[in-house]
């Protein structure tokens, strides 16, 4: 539309300065600009060109699976608001219904590579969730890497007079990379956008980096052992609240019956009408709310 192009297979070896700009090598030839935005983020290990970004992310692989198109009759009976879903446990699970199909998605896999356990891992809770999926095949599987930074936020800023980046979306990338690439973008230009909390100088070094893939495995298998005792973050607990999700910070407390769960809090002057909360419980009972009663609202 704009008129450009864009040159697919070819990977920046090097970033040189120039009294006007940069010149960045690749194996056909070098590009000259004038800046240079670093938008990597759980790949920073590809090229040297990113390492000032891979030595602030943590990466964290997300699997995610989707099903055969399901019989009508499960059609009109589950998720039939069309929303997306996500949990409240620390090793969260995520889902919605995508033409016809359920996609169900979570992290918990390690390595570099797909690993089928993770695959069989996120069918089996699914079908805990859905028992009626038990018979449902899986058409389709994939994997890749998140960037979690220390913070949990993402960061968009500059590296220096010639370099910006954005990266660190804690697996909210789809959404947040879209409004951070404008930032970046902002940057490039010779702007300073007002970013606030996910300012450049925020975003920290990982300590020991060398040592990450144990201290991941580490941590998540720590949470994983919170999750499954019902500690902490409303844990077992899945929402929707209207058509977007809800963070699990600076928490409103809702009631659905006798089960307390914690989630994310309602803007100033948000209120919620009766139904507009989906839940499932830690059993796999899948209902709607009719009744909301808030509680010590933060």
């Amino acid at each position: 539309r704009h008129g450009e192009i864009v040159f697919e297979r070819s990977p920046a070896s090097h970033i040189r300065r120039t009294e006007d700009g940069v010149r960045i090598t690749t194996p056909g030839g070098e590009i000259k600009a004038r800046q240079v935005i670093l938008a990597t983020n759980a790949y920073s290990d590809i090229s040297p060109v990113s390492v000032a970004i891979k030595s602030r992310l943590v990466p964290f692989r997300s699997s995610i699976i989707a099903t055969e198109p399901l019989p009508m009759a499960l059609q009109s009976r589950l998720m039939t608001k069309e929303r997306s879903y996500g949990e409240t446990r620390r090793m969260m699970r995520w889902f919605r219904k995508v033409d016809g199909r359920v996609v169900f998605g979570g992290r918990g896999a390690f390595g570099k590579n797909d690993s089928q356990a993770a695959f069989n891992s996120l069918r089996k809770a699914m079908v805990s969730l859905f028992p009626e999926l038990a018979d449902i095949g899986i058409a389709y599987r994939w994997s890749g890497h998140v960037g979690m930074t220390l913070d949990a936020l993402p960061h968009v800023g500059r590296f220096d007079d010639r370099v910006c980046y954005a990266a660190g979306y804690n697996g909210a990338g789809v959404a947040m990379s879209t409004l951070l690439g404008r930032l970046a973008a902002d940057y490039a230009m010779g702007e300073s956008p007002d970013v606030a909390l996910l300012a450049a100088e925020r975003l920290q070094s990982v300590p020991f980096y060398p040592l990450r893939e144990v201290g991941i495995r580490l941590v998540a298998g720590y949470y994983q052992f919170l999750d499954a005792i019902g500690r902490g973050w409303g844990v077992g607990s899945i929402y929707s609240v209207g058509d977007r999700m809800m963070k699990d910070t600076n928490c409103l407390k809702y009631l659905f019956g006798s089960s307390v769960m914690v989630i994310g809090a309602l803007g100033a002057g948000q209120t919620l009408a009766d139904g507009e909360i989906t839940f499932v419980s830690q059993g796999g009972a899948y209902q709607e709310a009719q009744t909301v009663a808030i509680l010590d609202p933060v």
